[in-house]
């Protein structure tokens, strides 16, 4: 095969690839809402930013939205971040048909991901699942010829659950007493800016900190001293039904010691028993006496 014939054949094969690539390559631009799903309560707002995702430079965006009257109620539509430049006309929006309207020029064109167009800002109304989705749109690329380059778009699924409530907390008596301390404060520096007057808030301030600190020392003091009065009586109590065992024992002793001193006396023979009960006498009454003690020291202890 010769040079010539050679060269031609990679020429054909060139052209041919070069063909190819210029008749199957496609530009590709989407539309979506960002984020496309979430989990929300009666009650929030919620904010769904409407993005372009391209391939190649755009300069046009026009979106006709849809969403449920039922479960959403749209209150306003934010321009800001927006990588449209020229509006020809503001977006629109209506709580009675439940759409939205955009229709914007990007100067400039844009190529990339997530770019935002605008942001459509809700508030959830009702359980339910609401769907957000283009029933229109459009994407321009700038390419002199005004090419519709949109490929598709995406919806946004939002569910809406039930609202939680919020347990009550009620302030304490120190949070309203700071409240109060605020709301004087207030007033007594609108007093002093109306009347041209020195500044004294932080005195006032310092002075009221002080009443409160005194308040809460009184209220604490009298709080500690009753329960410390609760102890020293519950404590006196249970010294009082020791000694009350203590000596119900020693009543019982004298009585059998007295009947063994009335066998003493009439010298009669004492029983092992008998003689053991006498001494545990004597040592009942050491014990009842080192008790007795103890209760009283530990209560002057406690004082």
């Amino acid at each position: 095969m010769s040079k010539r014939n050679k060269n031609f054949k990679i020429y054909i094969v060139l052209f041919t690839i070069g063909f190819l690539f210029s008749t199957t390559f496609v530009y590709a631009a989407t539309i979506g809402f960002s984020p496309s799903s979430g989990n929300y309560h009666v009650g929030d707002t919620i904010q769904a930013k409407i993005v372009v995702n391209s391939d190649t430079s755009i300069n046009a965006v026009a979106s006709h939205i849809s969403f449920p009257t039922n479960l959403l109620t749209l209150s306003s539509i934010s321009k800001s971040g927006s990588i449209i430049s020229l509006w020809p006309q503001e977006p629109s929006f209506s709580n009675v048909s439940g759409t939205a309207d955009l229709e914007g020029v990007v100067l400039n064109g844009y190529t990339g991901n997530s770019g935002s167009v605008a942001t459509l800002i809700f508030k959830a109304k009702d359980v339910g699942q609401a769907v957000l989705q283009f029933t229109s749109a459009s994407i321009l690329a700038s390419d002199g010829n005004g090419t519709e380059v949109l490929t598709g778009s995406n919806s946004a699924i939002l569910a809406i659950a039930k609202t939680i409530p919020k347990p009550e907390v009620k302030p304490t008596p120190v949070e309203n007493v700071v409240e109060k301390i605020k709301e004087v404060v207030a007033e007594v520096r609108q007093v002093e800016q109306v009347n041209n007057l020195p500044d004294y808030s932080l005195v006032i301030v310092l002075i009221l900190l002080i009443i409160v600190l005194l308040i809460l020392i009184i209220i604490y003091g009298i709080y500690y001293i009753n329960k410390f009065k609760y102890y020293i009586k519950k404590k006196l109590k249970k010294t009082e039904e020791d000694v009350s065992k203590e000596f119900e024992t020693l009543e019982k002793d004298i009585y059998k010691e007295a009947i063994i001193e009335q066998k003493v006396k009439e010298n009669e023979k004492l029983s092992d028993e008998e003689k053991t009960a006498l001494v545990d006498f004597k040592q009942d009454i050491k014990n009842t006496e080192k008790d007795i003690l103890k209760d009283i020291k530990d209560t002057e202890e406690s004082n």
